[in-house]
């Protein structure tokens, strides 16, 4: 499970590796070119010329030295830069580049100097690094607008320069548009939200070889979860179980013309391990259900057209609320009982948080536990109007530790704020599963999984990634463009 290091830690890190390993901090700084060099050139044709930007910091540094192993290995390069003097290590790397023969560098003291990049070109920007705390400005910002407005792919060496790691970045047009982010050790917290997106491209992470032991030392309670972090979670099942073993869940979906929410979540359900299945719809849903999902078991409403009424029982080990409900006032009292007689978590999704949201006093009377999986639009509906993101998700992680309760907020990098103020940030997942439907496959499979005996946390931790696996599976086999949500579940 990886650490999200605030800029700062990521600094304290490099000290703390560089003191115990030991090693020079030019050295470090080489094994980390070493690691960028590799990619470009597993990245490359033949014919692409790099060019090369760098800043007078650290983060320059890293770029000099990789346009000298790029150089090393036979590769066109050239070097712009904005200044000769910087830190140490940039000096250093700059002599060492310099002593090169015949190779190209140019100080860029004017926008007349800026060059053009084509399409055989790779820009791999090494202008600024992780400690940015304010806008870039002067012929640095100006750098930044032109290399945007260029044909090349734009690689970034640890961070898109121009774009703040710990707090909200307001001004995207003074930041690099990456193609693609090679980022240094873990994922920075600015990587992972949607606004930024388009900033980062695709992001990879390059392990460097941080000292891992004094790594522990550092406090932080956002994590980004990978497969190995999720694996060991995953209940065995016993040989000679029966479907009572593996859990009964219930499930309250559907509404007029929304069967389809109900039949997508109750077969996530059991394609998630659960034993069996109950679904509490509307009539009007009853034959759509049978039809499309015969392994499960509907429980016919008395209205026709919503949900209006429900039998809890002792006999459901899991209780999920949302799918295509709706929000009639008979819908919304349903939602009220519901939260007041549950004994245990229950699994709330969909109209069922939009009803929370039009009722705020219900959130206190919420069952410990329970996990709540609204989008953007959903919890800001919830929980109110929320500036940038790194607000909204210290909002989420007020709100989570408020009600004891936790929330997965869905998104690229799925968020999960758990009620002791821990955020899980998850790896799985494609744009693919921007399609109507996939929520409520999330909501079939997280309920499954408490159906099963999964603790609340294991089983929103296990659910958010075992959704996004999927999907991912699925991409494979249909392309994200053409994916629909059957397909994640198919693929479970």
């Amino acid at each position: 499970m990886l650490k999200i290091l605030s800029a700062e830690q990521q600094r304290e890190l490099d000290k703390l590796t560089i003191e115990h390993e030991p090693v020079l901090s030019i050295d470090l700084m080489e094994r980390a070119a070493s690691t960028c060099s590799n990619f470009l050139l597993h990245h490359s044709d033949a014919g692409n010329i790099f060019k090369i930007f760098c800043g007078n910091g650290n983060n320059g540094g890293d770029g000099l030295a990789i346009a000298r192993q790029l150089f090393f290995a036979g590769k066109n390069c050239e070097v712009f830069i904005l200044s000769e003097t910087g830190s140490t290590d940039y000096q250093e790397n700059l002599k060492r580049w310099k002593s090169l023969p015949s190779q190209s560098t140019t100080i860029l003291s004017s926008t007349e100097q800026f060059p053009i990049c084509d399409q055989k070109s790779i820009i791999v920007d090494a202008l600024l690094g992780t400690g940015l705390n304010r806008a870039p400005e002067g012929i640095t910002a100006s750098l930044i607008k032109h290399l945007n407005k260029q044909a090349a792919r734009r690689v970034a060496i640890d961070v898109p320069s121009g774009l703040c790691v710990d707090k909200a970045t307001n001004d995207l047009s003074n930041v690099i548009h990456a193609s693609a982010t090679l980022t240094f050790h873990s994922m920075k917290e600015s990587f992972l939200y949607s606004e930024y997106a388009a900033i980062t491209g695709n992001v990879f992470i390059a392990d460097i070889g941080l000292s891992v032991e004094h790594e522990q030392t550092l406090k932080s309670s956002k994590y980004f979860i990978e497969e190995r972090d999720i694996l060991p979670l995953i209940k065995p099942r016993p040989a000679a179980g029966h479907k009572g073993t593996f859990g009964h869940a219930y499930l309250l979906g559907g509404s007029e013309g929304k069967a389809g929410a109900a039949i997508l979540a109750s077969r996530a359900i059991l394609r998630s391990g659960a034993g069996m299945a109950t679904v509490h719809a509307p009539g009007s849903c009853l034959l759509p259900l049978q039809c499309s999902n015969p392994e499960a078991m509907v429980e016919k409403d008395e209205c026709e057209t919503h949900i209006t009424s429900f039998k809890i029982s002792e006999k459901y080990d899991a209780i999920g609320i949302g799918p295509g409900i709706g929000t009639n006032t008979s819908t919304a009292n349903v939602l009220k009982q519901l939260i007041q007689e549950a004994s245990s978590a229950i699994v709330i999704d969909a109209d069922a948080i939009n009803i929370l949201a039009e009722n705020p006093t219900w959130l206190s009377f919420l069952p410990k536990g329970s996990i709540l999986t609204p989008h953007p639009g959903e919890f800001a509906r919830l929980a109110g109007n929320i500036g940038d993101p790194f607000e909204r998700n210290k909002t989420l992680s007020e709100f989570s530790k408020k009600y004891n309760v936790f929330i997965i907020l869905k998104g690229q990098y799925s968020a999960l704020a758990c009620p002791d103020g821990t955020i899980y940030y998850n790896s799985s997942g494609n744009s693919g599963m921007a399609t109507a439907g996939s929520g409520d496959v999330l909501t079939g499979i997280i309920t499954g999984l408490l159906a099963q005996g999964y603790t609340s946390g294991a089983a929103a931790l296990v659910g958010m990634y075992l959704h996004g696996k999927a999907g991912d599976k699925a991409a494979q086999v249909r392309s994200e463009s053409a994916m629909m949500a059957s397909d994640i579940i198919e693929n479970l």
